[in-house]
C-alpha cells in the first residue's frame, strides 16, 4: 500500500468514527432531553394545608401539601426506630451545622424555647418516642403558657389544623441538634383565625408600633394572648425610658 494512501485511510476511518459517535450522542441527548421535559411537565398533586382567607387586611396561609407521595414503610427489623437512609438523624443534623462538639460540651448548660400556637397535649409522649427511636436520652421538657405558667394551657388546635405536628417537629429538631439542652415549649403565641402566627406584628409592637396599626383584634383567634404581649412591650418600653441616661 502506498505511504500516501495509508494516512488518508486513517483519517477517513477516524472521520467515520467521529460521525457515528456524534450521531449516537445526539440521539441519546435528544432522548434524555425528551424524558427530562416529560418529567418536568408532570405537575405534583397538592392540596391546601389550611382554609383560604381572602379577607382584606388578614394574613393568608399559602402552604401546600403533596398528596401524590406516601411515607416510606418502616422495616420490621427496626420497629419504632429511625432506619438508616430514611431522612436525617441527630448525628447528621449536628454534622451539617458543625454543632456536634457544641451539642456534647455545652448542651447541658443551655435552654431552648420553642414558641407555638395552641396546646399539643401529646407533646411530651411524642417527643419521648422520637428520642427513644433516635437513641437520645430522656428529654428535659417543660410546657408553659404565654405567661410562663404551667397552667392554664391554651386550647387544642382544630382538627383540620397542623399546629400539633408543627410543635412536635420543632421539639424533635431541637432534640436532634442539642440532645442535652433543656427545652421549654411556650404555647399560645397569638395567631389569626386561619392559624397564622402573628410573629411579625408582635415584633413591630415590641419595636414601638401602635398595636391597632399592625394587627386587627377581629382577626385574632385569642385576643387575650395578644394583650399579654402588648402589656409586656409597654413594660419594656417604660423600663427602657427609666434606665436611659439623663
Amino acid at each position: 500500500m502506498s505511504p500516501r494512501i495509508r494516512p488518508r485511510l486513517v483519517l477517513a476511518a477516524l472521520g467515520a468514527l467521529a460521525l457515528a459517535t456524534g450521531t449516537q450522542l445526539a440521539t441519546a441527548g435528544a432522548a434524555g432531553a425528551s424524558q427530562a421535559h416529560a418529567g418536568a411537565s408532570q405537575t405534583p398533586a397538592v392540596s391546601r394545608a389550611c382554609p383560604v382567607d381572602l379577607t382584606p387586611g388578614h394574613e393568608s396561609c399559602m402552604v401546600l401539601k403533596r398528596t401524590d407521595v406516601t411515607p416510606q414503610v418502616q422495616p420490621a427489623s427496626a420497629p419504632k426506630g429511625i432506619p438508616a437512609g430514611y431522612g436525617y438523624g441527630p448525628a447528621q443534623l449536628q454534622a451539617a451545622y458543625n454543632l456536634a462538639a457544641a451539642a456534647t460540651a455545652d448542651g447541658k448548660n443551655s435552654t431552648v424555647a420553642v414558641v407555638d400556637a395552641y396546646d399539643d397535649p401529646t407533646a411530651a409522649s411524642d417527643l419521648a418516642v422520637y428520642r427513644t427511636a433516635a437513641g437520645l436520652p430522656a428529654a428535659n421538657l417543660t410546657k408553659v403558657n404565654q405567661n410562663g405558667k404551667a397552667s392554664p394551657l391554651p386550647k387544642e388546635a382544630p382538627a383540620d389544623d397542623d399546629w400539633t405536628l408543627e410543635e412536635s417537629l420543632d421539639l424533635d429538631m431541637v432534640s436532634a441538634i442539642c440532645p442535652n439542652c433543656k427545652i421549654i415549649a411556650v404555647e399560645a403565641i397569638p395567631h389569626t383565625r386561619t392559624g397564622k402566627k402573628l410573629e411579625v406584628p408582635i415584633k413591630r409592637i415590641f419595636l414601638g408600633a401602635d398595636p391597632a396599626c399592625v394587627v386587627s383584634r377581629d382577626a385574632v383567634d385569642d385576643p387575650a394572648a395578644l394583650d399579654h404581649f402588648i402589656a409586656l412591650a409597654a413594660e419594656r418600653a417604660a423600663k427602657k425610658i427609666h434606665d436611659s441616661p439623663r
